[in-house]
């Protein structure tokens, strides 16, 4: 891994300074040429060091970040040997230097994430190096600065529309940049044949950069000159301390006839209706040109909700990343979520969604609890009511048998065959209460025949009756037996059974008589009868 290396030491000489005593084997003491230097960095005070903190997760920690200062002697002896003591300091940082070799010079190198985790404060450092004879020592002090309580986040604006190739200088078509003091901030555009192209700001210090952009730091905005329609990778980095990172990518559209105009934020709840403890996504989506690159869509959004009145909504729900959590309610309370595009500037839209309490207590009635399979006359209406009144949940209808009776989202309820059925409503507001109903549907009879095997009967005799009913299998196939006529002089000595058995006492006189069979299942508001006559013989 390709090392980036930077002077670690400023490395001041103390010349008053008395340092501890040399305890190594060589015997002629030496300097440090600080001529071999070269490119890097002359002092460490330069250079501002910070502590990571990890409470602030908008910055990471770079890794495998180096200082590196040039060790050799002022006469020349190549340096064999390298080490570190610490002399003050609230953290043991001496053990991380390392002494290396590079492109065949002597490096000590300081792993800067080490440096990072350290506790803030002063550190003194006294570097000694060792050749075949000659050995040399400095000190070198190095503070480490807390991260700022206060650091302003950087914000960039991810989506620029461009409706014109020339210079640019409206505020609402630039990039804007609010970013912390402390930090030095790069600007990187790609161009579409995968050219980048870099600003630097350095502690408000402006840069440039040639090629297709010309780029410009002035009173907190970046501005930059295409020179071609597109869209363009950009991405910002804020460095604190050398080590420290925020970076925020973004797509830039380049567009000679598109304007913010041309696009604008809808909001799509999955539900507008919901409970106490209950979820609610909404997907923020742009209506934009089919021109413009689907890549150019990000999620850059910043969401909030709020009372209808504009108030403070926080203790009824919360809205984070376009998802709507619903706090435990006493009573339904309407909220305005609201969201806010960082990519096309000025564009907004809001939805409400109008919470509940949870059910306390959930009942079922129907508006009958008998459905006959007679075309007219096959279904109910299940209706629910809930406690406290203001909860509305999103009841579920369930039969315990579809083969008996069905029921649909609104609680209809359909006859299909005889038999018993429970109807469950169950609320859908995450309460988890349910109510019943038990229906039972019957098979009325809607036809009957009665028959004989001979139609006549001698005194002292019987004659069975066999009845047809229609359907084949009603729900019930209890029959009354009735004799509805006769003549003078026969009615004693007739008796017709519950099982439709006809006797005929002995002694009876020639005559005829009449019987009529009703069937107990049928419909109350419509009675199924049949009636047969026989005749007495001598």
């Amino acid at each position: 891994m390709l090392l980036t290396l930077l002077l670690l030491c400023g490395c001041c000489a103390f010349a008053e300074e008395e340092l501890p005593a040399y305890t190594g084997k060589q015997t002629v003491e030496d300097t440090f040429d600080d001529e071999t230097v070269d490119w890097f960095l002359n002092s460490i005070s330069q250079v501002k060091f910070y502590a990571y903190n990890q409470d602030r997760p908008e910055w990471e920690m770079r890794r495998n970040w180096y200082y590196a200062y040039k060790i050799g002697f002022s006469s020349g002896e190549p340096v064999k040997s390298c080490f570190v003591e610490q002399l003050s300091g609230p953290t043991d940082l001496a053990k991380f230097f390392k002494f290396r070799s590079w492109g065949g010079d002597k490096y000590l190198e300081y792993p800067m994430d080490k440096l990072a985790q350290a506790a803030p404060g002063a550190y003194r450092f006294l570097l000694t190096a060792e050749g075949e004879t000659r050995y040399a020592r400095k000190t070198f002090s190095l503070e480490i600065l807390p991260q700022p309580e206060v650091l302003t986040p950087l914000q960039v604006r991810p989506l620029l529309i461009l409706n014109t190739l020339d210079s640019v200088q409206d505020p609402l078509k630039s990039v804007i940049l609010s970013s912390p003091d402390e930090a030095n901030i790069t600007f990187e555009i790609k161009d579409p044949n995968g050219n980048w192209f870099t600003s630097y700001h350095e502690e408000a210090e402006s840069g440039k950069a040639g090629g297709d952009f010309i780029l410009n730091y002035e009173n907190g905005t970046l501005y930059f000159k295409p020179e071609s329609e597109g869209v363009f990778k950009g991405q910002v980095e804020a460095w604190l301390g050398q080590v420290l990172l925020m970076q925020i990518p973004f797509d830039v559209i380049v567009s000679s006839t598109l304007s913010y105009d041309d696009f604008a934020l809808t909001l799509t709840p999955e539900t507008l209706q919901a409970a106490g403890g209950q979820k609610v996504k909404i997907e923020a989506a742009f209506t934009d040109p089919e021109e413009v690159n689907a890549k150019a869509k990000n999620n850059a959004i910043d969401w909030s909700i709020t009372t209808p009145e504009g108030g403070d909504a926080s203790e009824f729900a919360t809205v984070s990343a376009g998802t709507v959590t619903i706090k435990k309610l006493t009573a339904a309370q309407d909220l305005v979520v609201n969201a806010s595009s960082r990519m096309v500037p000025e564009k907004s839209a809001s939805v409400t969604i109008h919470a509940v309490p949870l059910s306390g207590t959930l009942s079922a009635e129907t508006d009958k609890d008998t459905l006959y399979l007679l075309e007219g006359a096959d279904q109910a209406q299940i209706s629910v009511t809930v406690e406290p009144a203001d909860a509305i949940p999103a009841v579920t209808f369930k039969s315990s048998s579809d083969k008996i009776a069905t029921v649909d989202e609104n609680g209809h309820v359909k006859a299909v065959s005889a038999g018993n059925v429970t109807i469950t409503a169950t609320a859908g507001d995450g309460s988890k209460k349910k109510a019943t109903v038990k229906l039972n549907v019957l098979a009325p009879v809607t036809g009957l025949t009665l028959s004989a095997a001979q139609d006549s009967v001698a005194p002292g005799k019987t004659v069975k009756l066999k009845a047809a009913l229609e359907p084949e299998k009603p729900s019930d196939t209890t029959l009354t037996y009735t004799i509805v006529s006769a003549d003078e002089g026969l009615a004693e000595y007739l008796k017709v059974a519950k099982d439709g058995t006809v006797s005929v006492a002995k002694g009876c006189p020639p005559g005829s008589f009449t019987v009529q069979a009703s069937a107990n299942g049928a419909v109350s508001t419509s009675p199924v009868t049949a009636e047969i006559t026989l005749s007495v013989i001598e």
